[in-house]
């Protein structure tokens, strides 16, 4: 058996995916979502081209000349539909769990 973490895809996130792959060719996908403490993940703010450190001081980014945004407006988590840091670590240990007791 072994599990693998599914990159996000950019679209409206519906849970974080872990791919798990069974020793009989079977495929499970599991999706962890919890808002956690309602900060992204690394993962999440990347698709917005920022860093968590933007984010939590809502630094103004500049996305064309003349023309910048605060952080949260370019990653807005106000209906839950992102990747908590907490959600990714637990997906992560998840994944290294399984494959550490299948090796």
């Amino acid at each position: 058996m072994k599990a693998l973490l599914l990159p996000l895809d950019g679209s409206k996130y519906y849970g974080t995916q872990v791919k798990i792959l069974g020793d009989a060719g079977e495929t499970y996908v599991i999706n962890i979502w919890n808002s956690g403490s309602w900060e992204p993940s690394d993962r999440e703010c990347g698709l917005a081209g920022i860093t968590i450190d933007q984010w939590r001081t809502n630094e103004s980014i500049p996305v064309r000349p003349g023309e910048s945004y605060p952080a949260r407006d370019l990653l807005e988590i106000c209906d839950g539909h992102f990747e908590s840091r907490e959600t990714h670590a637990l997906a992560e240990e998840l994944v290294r769990r399984i494959n550490r007791a299948t090796d």
